[in-house]
């Protein structure tokens, strides 16, 4: 999700749902996830939502808690193997647009 906010959010985690500063996903509304890796490192955690205006939301991610994510997150919603950009998404990050 683009968007003109802060590059630090507050995102909570519990067993009902995930809040991205002040909008709350219901896990019945979340698709999967997956993470999105530069070389070893996760850079974006991606949830694939299964509303029609929002597909995806991406979130910037300290590697050193993807670890404890995904122990947490398939507890909730499925993690998809499907963890590379697409071609459109890798053209942007090269023309750094």
């Amino acid at each position: 999700m683009e968007n003109n906010s802060s590059e630090v959010i507050e995102i909570e985690i519990n067993e009902l749902w995930i809040k991205i500063d002040n909008n709350f996903y219901d896990y019945s509304k979340i698709k999967n996830f997956w993470f999105i890796y530069e070389w070893e490192n996760a850079t974006h955690l991606r949830l694939t939502l299964l509303k029609s205006s929002i597909r995806q939301i991406d979130l910037w991610v300290n590697n050193d808690i993807t670890a404890e994510l995904k122990s947490i997150l398939p507890n909730f919603i499925a993690e998809t193997t499907d963890s590379e950009l697409t071609f459109t998404e890798k053209l942007i990050k090269i023309l750094k647009l």
